[in-house]
């Protein structure tokens, strides 16, 4: 059965996010039921990055996720301006769960040091 997941990010750099996943249960999920499936599933998850306004991928991660999981995703740092992104939580299991979380990226031009490091808890 479907558990709640805690999803929490920050963005350490221009082209690193990282994503820490925690399940509410205390003890790893067992095989998903799906009885038209020929053999064995276990719940796989997912993490993209899209940049709507350009309709594409910039990042993309199958996630091992039992109980905890802390993973990074790299991708390309944009041009300069501001950006903004979605950061996609996915199931390719159950149906109803997956989430998404906005945020923007700042670029500021090479060699500045701006220490506006943005994080969302949800």
């Amino acid at each position: 059965m479907f558990e709640n997941i805690k999803l929490f990010y920050s963005i350490l750099g221009l082209a690193v996010i990282v994503v820490e996943l925690e399940r509410e249960a205390e003890e790893a999920p067992g095989p998903v039921i799906a009885s038209h499936y020929p053999k064995r599933k276990d719940e796989g998850w997912w993490l993209v990055v899209g940049h709507q306004e350009k309709n594409g991928l910039v990042s993309i991660k199958r996630v091992p996720l039992q109980v905890r999981s802390k993973v990074k995703l790299d991708f390309t740092a944009p041009a300069q301006g501001k950006h903004d992104y979605v950061l996609y939580f996915m199931c390719d299991s159950y149906l109803g769960c997956d989430q998404e979380y906005e945020f923007s990226l700042d670029v500021g031009e090479a060699g500045e040091d701006d220490d506006d490091e943005e994080e969302d808890e949800e």
